[in-house]
């Protein structure tokens, strides 16, 4: 079939094969029908029947919203389905994309999990809990294109280029050594997509501190806890159900340690070394900002901490997979 990036079929089909697949690979991340996971029908496992997902293909969403080119409803599970809708900027589809809806996916996974599912609005109502929201979804779509053929220096990614026409990050995600890194502090004064940016990227440290010490599985279905990328996902995703409501970065960051001493304690210096790399160290915190005369709520303020815990000072990293 000729490839017509406006065609509303093309993009139907897409996205039904994306959304499946997505549904599957969360499942064996945790994410099931019991946790919140978007189901038409149950079969007895669990959960409400009727929580399908909705999506609304080459929208006018960006003519309605500029710039948004999409966006996810998750509300609790059944009888109401979330919605994704997925919009056209210069004839070119969101639907085509991976990391579009991928990103948007994920919203529905983050909401789903922080709080317990049938509480959706954990993730709305704070700063910091806005932003971990965006960034737990673009990491999650980038991850998903890191192949075995990439290393920690080559596997660098930007968002939304091939239908922004540009990267809508700014710069792309590394873990390179070479490349900048955003601390936790720079989220101050941040927008919630650009401050979740920083919090994709202090991930994406931990997800490459996990490969170069365990390799990578190429097989993503496989849910092991022996290789770093699938690992990664495990950790994120069971960190999601284990943190508070409106979750701080400090809270992500705990409740991420803690999966990893569940599920995988052997490598809990390799995920602090990357949180502490990032200014999410042991001796990271919040202080109270100041008031204007403006403020109806005045904001905390990250400052950095670069500090590994006590049980980490002997700590050495993994050499970088090559």
């Amino acid at each position: 079939m000729a490839y017509q990036p406006g065609s509303l079929n093309q993009a139907a089909s897409s996205i039904f094969f994306h959304g499946n697949m997505m549904h599957d690979l969360l499942g064996v991340y945790g994410f099931t029908v019991e946790n919140g996971a978007f189901q038409k029908r149950t079969y007895g496992k669990g959960g409400r029947e009727g929580g399908s997902i909705v999506v609304l293909v080459n929208s006018d969403i960006a003519e309605r919203d500029n710039p948004d080119i999409a966006r996810f409803w998750a509300p609790p599970p059944a009888p109401e389905p979330g919605i994704m809708e997925l919009g056209v900027l210069q004839g070119r589809s969101a639907a085509l994309t991976f990391e579009i809806p991928t990103h948007e996916y994920i919203h529905g996974l983050s909401s789903r999990s922080t709080g317990g599912a049938t509480n959706a609005d954990c993730l709305c109502g704070s700063r910091e809990s806005e932003m971990l929201a965006e960034g737990w979804s673009d990491l999650i779509s980038v991850i998903l294109r890191v192949t075995p053929k990439h290393t920690r220096k080559t596997a660098k990614f930007g968002f939304a280029e091939y239908v922004m026409g540009k990267n809508l990050r700014g710069r792309k995600y590394s873990a390179a050594p070479s490349d900048p890194k955003d601390p936790y502090s720079a989220t101050r004064g941040r927008t919630t997509h650009m401050g979740g940016a920083i919090w994709a990227g202090v991930l994406y440290e931990v997800f490459w501190n996990l490969v170069d010490r365990l390799g990578f599985d190429p097989d993503w279905m496989s849910g092991n806890v022996e290789r770093g990328n699938t690992l990664a996902l495990w950790i994120i995703i069971v960190g999601m159900r284990l943190q508070p409501c409106l979750p701080t970065f400090l809270n992500a960051r705990d409740s991420i340690l803690q999966a990893t001493e569940i599920i995988q304690p052997a490598i809990l210096c390799d995920v602090w070394s990357a949180f502490a790399d990032r200014g999410l160290g042991a001796d990271a915190h919040l202080v109270q900002g100041n008031v204007s005369a403006t403020d109806t709520e005045v904001p905390l303020q990250p400052v950095d901490g670069f500090t590994l815990p006590s049980q980490c000072k002997e700590f050495k990293t993994a050499p970088m997979r090559q």
